[in-house]
């Protein structure tokens, strides 16, 4: 493994960025640009061979001084290497997520928590806690969001899933409606599901509920909503 401090990994970015600035140009008008910086993440991984405490520390680093693609670029290197941190990268998290402005970046650090948190299932407190206490509204969203891992590849854990979702169905923010919802409807277990939104639906924003329904039969759906 190698031994590349926050600094190692910031300057060798800055060099390749330089060199793919026509690229990644258009990353700063939201057009595009993602498919590189995970192109430039495999590359230092092979390069570098940064370990996923030197990642964890990277992005520490760059949340309070770097930009948005070294956020991401340190977001796509660490990936699913994440599950292999212990609990302190929980208390990282924490600190980092309180800096997050950003749809994309919160979505894509998910996935990455989702990987750490699987990984451990007691690790879900976490998710709870930013759920309940999230200091904006971009951390409960990444709480939301992170759950779909628990239910892609082979997984399903609806339990799981709807411990840390219970604390966002009374949620009207249109950013948590959707990531909610979204959440919810990547739950494969269609029984529970159902049972989960009856209880929930007389409580519930009316959105919240149309969208977290679309997944299921006409006739659930018919159902729940009438219980609205």
């Amino acid at each position: 493994m190698g031994e590349n401090s926050p600094e190692t990994l910031s300057s060798w970015f800055t060099r390749r960025a330089d060199e793919e600035k026509e690229i990644l140009s258009s990353f700063e008008q939201n057009e595009g640009g993602i498919e590189t910086l995970q192109d430039l993440a495999r590359e230092a991984n092979q390069l570098l061979q940064p370990n996923p405490s030197e990642w964890a520390r990277f992005l520490s680093h760059v949340f309070l001084e770097g930009g948005r693609m070294q956020i991401l670029f340190g977001i796509y290197g660490l990936g699913r290497s994440a599950a292999s941190l212990d609990d302190l990268f929980g208390e990282r998290l924490g600190g980092i997520s309180r800096e997050l402005k950003d749809r994309t970046i919160a979505d894509e650090l998910a996935n990455v928590v989702g990987w750490w948190v699987l990984d451990d299932l007691s690790r879900i407190g976490y998710l709870e806690a930013w759920a309940v206490r999230g200091e904006n509204i971009w951390k409960r969203r990444l709480s939301a969001i992170s759950t779909i891992r628990f239910n892609k590849e082979g997984h399903s854990l609806p339990a799981e899933s709807f411990r840390v979702l219970r604390h966002l169905m009374t949620c009207s923010e249109p950013e948590l409606i959707e990531a909610t919802s979204k959440a919810i409807r990547h739950v494969q277990d269609v029984e529970q599901v159902e049972r989960f939104l009856a209880w929930w639906a007389p409580r519930m924003d009316r959105e919240l509920l149309e969208k977290s329904v679309q997944s299921l039969g006409a006739e659930s759906r018919e159902r729940l909503l009438a219980l609205a």
